[in-house]
């Protein structure tokens, strides 16, 4: 199955985002803005569990994003 790991930004800087998305991109309302950690990749189930523990991992040592 193929994966990918992306984050979202609050909807403040997603409705900011699509404001331009709407003018430039007839494909916008199919895919909310968001920002791209991983590009899509193959895995199998054993993979995937791995891949959860480490992202699990990195949560723990850094802080959330913030927004101003």
């Amino acid at each position: 199955m193929k994966y990918g790991i992306v984050i979202f930004p609050p909807k403040r800087i997603q409705d900011f985002a699509n404001s331009y998305r709407k003018r430039y991109d007839s494909h916008y309302a199919l895919i909310p803005p968001h920002i791209t950690l991983k590009y899509p990749f193959e895995a199998d189930e054993e993979q995937i569990k791995k891949w959860r523990k480490s992202c699990a991992a990195l949560r723990r040592k850094h802080l959330p994003f913030r927004s101003k």
